[in-house]
C-alpha cells in the first residue's frame, strides 16, 4: 500500500514539473492571438551616427540579450504567459516582458516583408579566432555567415562582452548562440533605414543654420517680419502724403483767402477812392 501511494505521489510530482516547465518562456507558438509590429526608439539620433544598444531585452530558455536601437520586431497583441509577450525577430521567436514592451512604439514598417526591418550586420571573424569558434560549433567555420542579433546580458539583465549571433552555414540549419565580441573584427550598426532618413534630415538642418548676426547688430528679420516692416512704412508714408494734400493750401486757395479777407473790409484798396478830402488837405 505504501509503495502504491509513493508511486502515485511521484507521478503527480513529475506531472506538475512537466506542466510548470511547459508554462516557462522557453518555447513559442507564435501568432495565436494576433500580432503587431513595434519599433525600438533611438535615444540619440542627432548626436550618434550609428545605432547603439537599446534597453529592450529578449529572453528565451533563460538567456537574455539586448537588441540594437531603431529596429522592428513583431509582437503578440496579448500576453502569452503572465506578463510575457511573444516576439518574432530575425526569423526566430523569443519573449519580452510587458515593462520592456511598453518602452517600444507600435508602428508598422513601410514594407513589413523587407529585410531591413531587422539588423543586417555581418560580423567578420578574426583569423585567429577560427579555431575557438570551430570548437563551439563542432565543425569548420568555412561557409558560415555570422549575423549580429544583439548584445549579451547575464541573468540580471546586465550587459556583458558577449554578442548574440545567428550563425548560418552554407548548407544546413542556422543556429543562434552567444560568442565573445573579441572573436570578431570591430563593427558598427547602422540605423534602420527610416530612422537613418530622419537623422539625415536633422544633420542637414543643423549643418545649414541661419547666420549669426554681427556683434552689436540686430538680427536680420524673418520673411514675415520684413513684410510687416514694409507694410508699416508704406501705410505711414501714404498717410503723410494725404495729410499734406488735405491741410496745405495751394496757390489758388491762398488768393481766394486774401480776396475774401479784403471783401470783408469796409475799405478795399482795389476799388476807386471816392472819399472826399478832409478840410485843410491840399490837392
Amino acid at each position: 500500500m505504501k509503495r502504491a501511494i509513493s508511486a502515485i505521489c511521484i507521478a503527480l510530482i513529475a506531472l506538475a514539473a512537466v506542466m510548470f516547465a511547459a508554462l516557462l518562456p522557453c518555447g513559442v507558438a507564435f501568432g495565436d492571438q494576433g500580432t503587431e509590429f513595434r519599433k525600438v526608439p533611438a535615444a540619440h539620433v542627432a548626436d550618434s551616427a550609428y545605432a547603439g544598444v537599446s534597453s529592450v531585452v529578449f529572453e528565451k530558455n533563460g538567456e537574455k540579450f539586448y537588441i540594437p536601437e531603431s529596429y522592428y520586431f513583431e509582437c503578440s497583441s496579448v500576453p502569452a504567459i503572465g506578463s510575457y509577450y511573444e516576439v518574432h525577430y530575425m526569423g526566430m521567436d523569443f519573449y519580452i516582458d510587458k515593462a520592456t514592451r511598453d518602452k517600444t512604439v507600435a508602428e508598422t514598417p513601410d514594407d513589413p516583408d523587407a529585410a531591413n526591418i531587422f539588423p543586417s550586420v555581418v560580423l567578420t571573424l578574426k583569423q585567429a579566432s577560427a579555431s575557438s569558434v570551430e570548437a563551439i560549433l563542432g565543425g569548420s567555420v568555412e561557409g558560415y555567415t555570422f549575423m549580429l542579433a544583439g548584445y549579451g546580458a547575464d541573468g540580471d539583465g546586465n550587459l556583458n562582452d558577449a554578442l548574440y549571433v545567428i550563425a548560418t552555414p552554407s548548407v544546413g540549419e542556422r543556429r543562434a548562440l552567444f560568442l565573445s565580441g573579441d572573436l570578431f573584427e570591430n563593427f558598427v550598426v547602422p540605423y534602420q533605414s527610416k530612422t537613418q532618413a530622419e537623422r539625415d534630415a536633422l544633420v542637414s538642418e543643423n549643418a545649414n543654420p541661419l547666420p549669426a548676426p554681427e556683434a552689436g547688430a540686430l538680427p536680420a528679420p524673418s520673411g514675415s517680419l520684413a513684410l510687416k516692416v514694409v507694410l508699416i512704412l508704406g501705410i505711414t508714408i501714404s498717410a503723410l502724403i494725404i495729410v499734406i494734400l488735405l491741410f496745405v493750401p495751394n496757390k489758388n486757395n491762398r488768393s481766394y483767402v486774401r480776396k475774401s479777407q479784403r471783401e470783408g473790409n469796409s475799405f478795399d484798396y482795389d476799388d476807386p477812392r471816392n472819399d472826399s478830402p478832409r478840410d485843410g488837405d491840399n490837392r
